[in-house]
């Protein structure tokens, strides 16, 4: 039964982690105090919702399995291993172009999808 909990504590942490770009988009542009057009901004984010979990599910389902198995599963880890995950996926999907506004976008969106990932299975963990 356990393995069961477990298994759907992990589904549901990958489906928070593809709101990453949503959450770390926003955040971004805040700081930088573009609020824009909020409509279009969740349009487009609700867009690219797919791909961030697909993203997830290659990236990040096995870095977790990986802290899990060395117990690294911690709040820290979680914001380093998406700012690493957030730098690579900016390579690849923009072939390998290096601005610094996209390489700092897709950093704190990896790190916001990696934290939603976390907060997500902590919180299945312990209810």
């Amino acid at each position: 039964m356990a393995v069961a909990k477990e298994s759907i504590s992990i589904a549901l942490s990958l489906v928070a982690a593809g709101f990453g770009p949503l959450v770390g988009g926003t955040l971004f542009y805040a700081i930088r105090g573009e609020f824009g057009d909020i409509p279009m901004g969740l349009t487009i984010s609700l867009a690219v919702y797919p791909v961030a979990f697909i993203f997830a599910c290659i990236f990040g389902l096995p870095l977790f399995l990986l802290a899990r198995r060395f117990k690294l599963v911690r709040w820290w880890f979680a914001i380093a291993t998406g700012l690493f995950v957030g730098c690579a996926v900016q390579f690849l999907v923009l072939n390998g172009t290096h601005h610094l506004e996209n390489l700092l976008l897709y950093a704190i969106e990896g790190m916001s999808s990696a934290l939603l990932f976390f907060a997500v299975w902590r919180w299945r963990a312990h209810a």
